[in-house]
């Protein structure tokens, strides 16, 4: 349905346990249940689906996926300057893992950092994601890094949902330093079709996470109804 806002939120510290991987419970009701997602979906009837970041050499990186989707995840989050892209796409077309796959910029920056050099942030961001399976692309939007400006962006949002032979639209992501003050400027942007990126423009010292939280969800349901 039409229009969708989504909202995600990137793991911190101060709201969550860690995992090592081969030493996480084998059950998801052992696993997933007493977390923080689990208990929010029940209290508020919304979905909120964990997707833990994996990597690793390439069967690692697979067998982390199916863990993760075993656990109960709700998709998995890739960096493709840490596994590269070829990773992302067998994680992505592989029928025993079938989640939602996101990917995060880490080790990228280097390739689009000067304009005159390297890769248009629209082929990175919008087109490599989108070609190699993924569901959602993050990168850092306008306003928060100088190497991204209003055409850079506009161009992934772009990239993201033009018809391109049997390839279905993906979402591009409003990420770097979101907050509720920066959600309209996003929404005036790209539209509806975008996925916010909540992260440490809401967990800084003497934030009220929750708070914050619930500022942005009353804006996200607000405009959508």
């Amino acid at each position: 349905p039409s229009p969708r806002s989504c909202l995600a939120g990137r793991g911190s510290r101060r709201l969550q346990r860690w995992w090592v991987y081969q030493d996480a419970p084998a059950t998801p009701s052992a696993t997933f249940q007493t977390l923080t997602w689990a208990k929010a979906n029940r209290e508020t009837g919304r979905i909120c689906l964990y997707v833990p970041h994996v990597s690793g050499p390439w069967e690692a990186t697979r067998k982390r996926s199916l863990l993760a989707k075993k656990a109960g995840a709700g998709g998995v989050l890739i960096c493709p300057g840490l596994t590269g892209f070829d990773a992302l796409h067998d994680i992505a077309q592989d029928e025993a893992i079938a989640l939602p796959v996101l990917t995060h910029p880490a080790l990228l920056g280097s390739f689009m950092v000067h304009a005159e050099s390297g890769i248009a942030p629209h082929v990175l961001f919008g087109q490599l994601p989108r070609l190699f399976g993924a569901d959602v692309s993050i990168y850092p939007s306008v306003g928060w890094s100088d190497a991204m400006g209003h055409e850079d962006c506009r161009k992934i949002a772009v990239e993201a949902g033009i018809p391109w032979g049997h390839l279905k639209p993906i979402f591009p992501t409003a990420a770097g330093r979101m907050n509720a003050e920066r959600v309209s400027e996003m929404w005036a942007f790209y539209g509806h079709e975008v996925v916010i990126i909540l992260g440490s423009g809401i967990t800084k010292p003497g934030t009220d996470v929750v708070a914050a939280c619930k500022v942005v969800m009353d804006l996200v349901t607000h405009r959508v109804q």
